[in-house]
C-alpha cells in the first residue's frame, strides 16, 4: 500500500516536472511524448536516489520502475490535457500544426498592381481546379500571374508551399519556378 502511495506521489511529481519542462522549452504538440518520458524518468531517478541513500537491496527495482514510469507518464499526459482544457494562452503555432491547411489563390503582377486574393479552398485539388478552369473569370482582372499557397491557420501564417501559374494563350499554365520578381515573398493572400 505504501509503495502505491509513493509511486502515485512520485508520479505526480514527475508529471509536474515533465509538464514544467515541456512548457518551458517545447511548444510543439509532438512533445507530448517528451512530457511522458520526462514524467516517467523523474520519479524513477528520484526513487533510485532515495533507495541508494537508504541502502535497501530487498526491493524489486524493475517492478518499482515500471509502476513509477507508467504513473509518472500518465500523470504527465493527464496534466497536459487538463492544462490545455483550462488554458486560453496556448501557443497558436502549436494549434496551427494540428489544424488543416487552407489553399489560397492570389492574382499578382510584376508592376503597377497590388496583389488580389480571389479565393481559398480546403483542398489542394479544389484550388488547382479553380485555377485551371479560370473559375470566376480570374483572367478578366488582367493579371499575368496567380500563386497558389498552402497556409496554416494563425497570425502571420506559415506558408508550407507555393505553386505559380502564368496566364498564356487563354489558360492558366503552371510555372516551373517562382518568377524572379517574386523571389523571397510569401503569404500573398493574407499579407
Amino acid at each position: 500500500m505504501i509503495l502505491i502511495f509513493i509511486s502515485a506521489l512520485l508520479g505526480l511529481i514527475g508529471a509536474i516536472i515533465g509538464l514544467g519542462l515541456k512548457r518551458a522549452f517545447f511548444s510543439r504538440p509532438q512533445s507530448s511524448f517528451l512530457t511522458f518520458a520526462l514524467g516517467a524518468a523523474s520519479p524513477v531517478l528520484l526513487l533510485a536516489t532515495l533507495l541508494w541513500l537508504q541502502g535497501d537491496s530487498n526491493i524489486d527495482y524493475r517492478r518499482v520502475a515500471l509502476v513509477l514510469s507508467v504513473s509518472g507518464g500518465l500523470g504527465g499526459l493527464i496534466c497536459l490535457k487538463v492544462l490545455k482544457l483550462f488554458s486560453q494562452d496556448e501557443d497558436s503555432s502549436a494549434e496551427a500544426l494540428e489544424a488543416e491547411p487552407i489553399y489560397t489563390i492570389t492574382l499578382c503582377e510584376n508592376e503597377g498592381k497590388s496583389p488580389r486574393p480571389v479565393g481559398w479552398f480546403h483542398s489542394l485539388e479544389e484550388a488547382r481546379r479553380a485555377i485551371q478552369s479560370d473559375a470566376g473569370h480570374m483572367s478578366s482582372y488582367r493579371y499575368s500571374y496567380a500563386v497558389l499557397e498552402e497556409l496554416l491557420p494563425g497570425v502571420y501564417c506559415q506558408v508550407k508551399s507555393q505553386v505559380w501559374y502564368v496566364f498564356r494563350k487563354d489558360s492558366w499554365q503552371r510555372e516551373k519556378k517562382t518568377p524572379d520578381w517574386a523571389q523571397g515573398i510569401c503569404n500573398w493572400a493574407l499579407g
